[in-house]
């Protein structure tokens, strides 16, 4: 019978997550896209293990942190409070994390959009 340790599922479902952020990043953002894929992965790396530190763990929450970060750049991410409180709340379930950075980015955009258009 074929078995799994816990580590080697993990290393699976790392090489997963990064893979599909990769993917879609190059898809749907230029600047991604332009990123020699080398370049992108290590980014990528970077926001995962910082994710991975400041106690991000589902793919979902780490998915929506390191979209923030790619489209909105590290220092809005890193120096955000609102963003930083969510991120710090370690009671907090990680599906509720990732619904509200998922908010976060999403008035972000709003409030960029809004600014881009005056």
């Amino acid at each position: 019978m074929l078995q799994f340790d816990r580590k080697q599922l993990a290393s699976i479902g790392q090489t997963h997550l990064q893979q599909s952020l990769h993917d879609f990043l190059r898809r749907y953002l230029p600047q991604a896209s332009q990123m020699p894929s080398a370049q992108l992965r290590g980014a990528l790396d970077n926001v995962i293990a910082d994710c991975r530190a400041r106690g991000l763990n589902s793919q979902r929450a780490i998915a929506a942190y390191a979209l923030a970060a790619c489209t909105l750049g590290s220092a809005t991410v890193n120096n955000d409070p609102a963003l930083q409180h969510i991120v710090a709340m370690r009671q907090l379930p990680q599906a509720h994390k990732a619904l509200l950075i998922q908010t976060w980015l999403a008035r972000m955009g709003a409030e960029l959009g809004k600014h881009g258009r005056s």
